[in-house]
This record gives C-alpha cells, structure tokens and sequence, in this order.
C-alpha cells in the first residue's frame, strides 16, 4: 500500500512480493501472523485483509485465475470467521471491501460498526476501553473504503470531530499501550513516551480518516518518488554512521560552546548524586551504566549511545534529565526523594560538557562494588 501510495510502478519486486503473499495463504483462506501484539499486530484478520489488499493493487500478470481463486478463499474465510475485536471487525469489512464484496452484503456488517460509536464520538479498541484514535481513525477508515459512510454522513462527522478534539498541539494522538512489555523499551523519536509505539500507529489512522474528507485536488504537489526517498534514507544512513564512528572514537567531535565545562567539579558530582547508584554493578538499571566514559558512550538497553559527543542537545542523556520524553523521566519521578532531578543549570552544564567533547578525566564510583 505504501508503493502504490508512491505510485511505485508493477515491477519484478511487486511481483515477488505479490507471489509470496499469494502461495502462502492458508489453505483456509487466510493468513498467519506471526506476532501477536494488538493492535499493530492483530492476528489472522489484519493479516488477511492487508495481503488482500496488497494482491489487489499489484496484479499478477499471467495469474488471473490463480488470484480470483486466492481472493476467493479470502472471501469465504472473512465471511465465516468470528471477529473477536473491533480491529478484527474493522479488517473483516475492509478485506471482503478490497476482495471485491458487494455493498450491499456488506452493510450489515458496516451498521454494525457504526452502532458501535459511543457518545463522545470515537470507537475503542475493547468495550471496556475509551474511545481512542486508533480505533476511530480505523474505524472511519473501514466503512469509507466500503462505501458505507462518506466524510458527510453524520457519524464521520462526530467521529472527525473526536479526532480534531482529541489531537495534541505537536500533531500527534496519544493511545495508552495494552501490549505486555516483553523488550526494553527504546525511544524513537515520536510523543508520549512508553506509549509512543502504538501512539503513532493511532496517529496515523486519524491522519488517514482525515485525508478521506479532502477533496482531491488536481493542483496537489506530487508525493516524493521512490527514489527521492531512498536517498533520504541513505542521508539517515550516513548520519547514523557519523554518529557511531563518534560513539566508538573513531571520530572525535569538539564544539566550542561558551565556557569550558570541567568533569571534576561540575558534571561529576551531579551523576554521583542523582544517577549512579542506579547505573553501576554488574546488573546496572536498563543495562546502562555510567561508571566510565566508554559505558556511557556505549548506552543501555536499546543499542543507542547515551551521549553523541559534540552533540548535546540530540543526545539520550540530556533529553531524559530534562524530562522530555513521559514515562522516560531520569531520574524516575517516584524515586526523586532519594534522587534529586538535575536543576535547569545543570542540564545546561551537562549539555554543554558532551557539546564540548565530553572529556573525562576521573572514575565515577561505583556503589555496588564498594558494599
């Protein structure tokens, strides 16, 4: 879907592609997935209505009756299996839409999603759960591209208005996560935190409802071609490798910004204070420990460097001290009667030491060695 959003020409890609979904569907109809965590990764609805989808937008050439006969199967199994979820409801409706189910067989399934909008106007995922933009972003979404409600009808017009009331002033939508943490959570970037995986998942159905209530417009700016985006990925890529040359000292990046920052007096005992009790010993806290510069430049659990060395302001360190990121606060706000948060001035220093090289000039004591 995402190529032919780029209006990625068929080529022998697509076709491998295609001709992988096609020969593994389940002689069943469906499709397996092999992670469940919902509602990114939904099980054999989701998965069969997007290989659905994407078999229907890239044909096969020479295949017509080994695809009708594939889609046919799909067909059966979305209309005989039991949705436990609205995402499945949502995916069942969706992938009989996409494999070519009539309107008309499919609008009982459409009311029943539409019966399913609650008061403020949104969905939710589960009926003991509120309303929340992944699942009216989804939901909206399901019932356009079945034809069932347009952007004027009266129920997208509350669900849009839950969408545009429930949006953050950065753009995004926060969904709180119902999938057990099995990994250590890593940043990516996006909002709210522990949360921010799933919450940019929701963001991007709200977004796709959206787009549907904007007419189209002749004069639009094209989207980016393929290539114009593999080249912005491999920007990212070199960036990336600049970055890791500076975490493994094979490259060394010293900004001179403002007065000098001294380790000793000004950054050490900051981190004694407020930080290494809980980063240090064998098993220091996410795997992160702070009792040396290599472990620092090392990082923690997710495989990214805690400091960038001549990049204070984009380095993990500063951003979690400042309490960018919700959930990702350091020190952890329950514990700040035992570990103060750095003062404003003291993330200013820190920033400004890992600007200027983060130089290193003495051991950090570790607690746990010296019980």
């Amino acid at each position: 879907m995402c190529l032919q959003a780029l209006g990625y020409a068929p080529d022998s890609l697509t076709e491998a592609y295609v001709r992988y979904l096609v020969n593994g569907q389940s002689p069943d109809g469906s499709w397996h997935w092999t992670d469940l965590r919902p509602p990114l990764e939904g099980g054999r609805f989701t998965a069969t209505a997007w290989a659905v989808r994407a078999i229907q937008l890239y044909p096969l050439p020479h295949s017509d009756e080994q695809v009708q006969a594939c889609l046919s199967r799909a067909r059966r199994w979305l209309w005989k299996a039991k949705p436990a979820t609205f995402a499945d409801q949502a995916s069942q409706l969706m992938g009989l839409a996409w494999a070519g189910e009539s309107r008309g067989r499919l609008r009982s399934l459409g009311t029943a999603i539409v019966k399913m909008q609650g008061h403020d106007g949104g969905w939710s995922q589960l009926k003991d759960l509120d309303s929340d933009a992944w699942a009216t972003g989804e939901g909206l979404f399901a019932l356009r591209e079945a034809a069932i409600l347009s952007p004027a009808d009266e129920a997208y017009t509350r669900g849009v208005q839950f969408l545009l009331r429930t949006q953050y002033d950065d753009g995004s939508w926060w969904v709180h996560s119902r999938t057990w943490p099995f990994q250590p959570h890593f940043d990516s970037g996006f909002p709210h935190g522990n949360d921010q995986w799933i919450s940019a998942g929701a963001t991007a159905w709200a977004a796709m409802a959206l787009m549907q209530t904007l007419p189209e417009d002749p004069t639009a700016r094209p989207l980016p071609s393929f290539g114009s985006l593999v080249a912005s990925y491999s920007s990212a890529a070199a960036a990336r490798q600049k970055a890791e040359a500076a975490r493994t000292g094979m490259a060394t990046v010293v900004a001179a910004t403002g007065p000098a920052v001294d380790f000793s007096r000004d950054i050490y005992p900051v981190l004694e204070r407020s930080c290494v009790k809980c980063h240090s010993g064998e098993k220091p806290r996410a795997r992160f420990s702070l009792t040396s510069r290599e472990a620092l430049l090392k990082g923690g659990a997710s495989g990214e460097p805690a400091v960038v060395p001549g990049k204070g302001g984009d380095s993990q360190l500063v951003v979690f001290a400042s309490d960018e990121i919700e959930d990702l606060e350091m020190p952890p706000l329950k514990h700040r009667d035992e570990f103060p948060a750095l003062s404003s001035s003291e993330i200013k220093k820190l920033q400004a030491w890992i600007d200027q090289g983060a130089s290193w000039n003495r051991p950090l004591p570790d607690p746990a060695a010296t019980r």
